[in-house]
């Protein structure tokens, strides 16, 4: 009887030490995963500086996490996103469905480039969605697989339902015509990602990059406008003085 209680105490013991260590460990875990589990959605680095994960209050919070650009261009970051603020509920961590309340990040800095009749925003779409050029069709079918094998694929990613995601004191440094500017961006808000359709995380990202590829468009095109009207009154001011 005593050997069983002391047998039952040591495997507590390893067991609560073994807790303890990971819930010390969390955010360094944390920030290796993403900089482990990001470039397979990217096909880019992805580098995070600091992570802070509170697991009873569900809230996590990232520092200074940088999107490298996608091969075909520059080597500087395509995103630098300053600060992220998440609010998740706890519980569903467990679940098949992950809901997060709030999304917030600040402070985003872009660098809008094109090369090869693309640009680097396009091209991490691309890379996120897994958007390949079209094959030709094999030969002969693929045989089937046995049910063994099927056993082993692996299981579907789990959805994610996120409440409200807000993107604020965004900017883009693009090159119009050979001219460097930095332009602002508006404020992005999105609600309900994921409610009435099922969403992975990968599809929310897409859903993100996609608002974020508008809104930067939006902003080049506006600032091309203004920029040919500035060259038009100049001129015509010109014109003026000389007849």
């Amino acid at each position: 009887m005593k050997k069983s209680l002391k047998i039952s105490a040591a495997v507590a013991g390893v067991l609560i030490i073994g807790g303890t260590g990971v819930y010390m460990s969390r955010n360094a875990l944390i920030k290796h995963s993403v900089e482990k589990i990001g470039p397979r959605f990217t096909q880019t680095t992805v580098i995070l500086d600091k992570v802070d994960f509170r697991p009873f209050s569900g809230h996590l919070s990232l520092q200074n996490l940088r999107i490298g650009n996608p091969k075909g261009f520059s080597d500087n970051d395509l995103f630098a996103l300053g600060s992220i603020s998440v609010d998740l509920r706890p519980k569903s961590l467990f679940g098949k469905k992950i809901i997060i309340d709030r999304i917030a990040i600040d402070k985003v800095s872009a660098s809008y480039e094109i090369a090869n009749g693309t640009n680097n925003i396009a091209a991490l779409q691309k890379n996120i969605t897994g958007d390949k050029p079209e094959t030709a069709p094999a030969a002969s079918p693929a045989p089937a697989k046995p049910s063994s094998d099927l056993k082993k694929e692996s299981k579907p990613a789990k959805q994610v339902v996120i409440k409200e995601l807000t993107v604020k004191d965004a900017e883009v440094a693009a090159s119009i015509s050979g001219i460097g500017m930095t332009l602002p961006l508006p404020t992005i808000r999105l609600t309900g990602i994921g409610e009435n359709k099922p969403s992975t995380f990968k599809e929310a990202l897409t859903a993100v990059v996609n608002v974020f590829s508008t809104e930067t468009l939006n902003a080049i095109a506006n600032a091309t406008t203004e920029a040919v009207k500035s060259g038009a009154g100049s001129l015509k001011k010109l014109l003026n003085k000389l007849f």
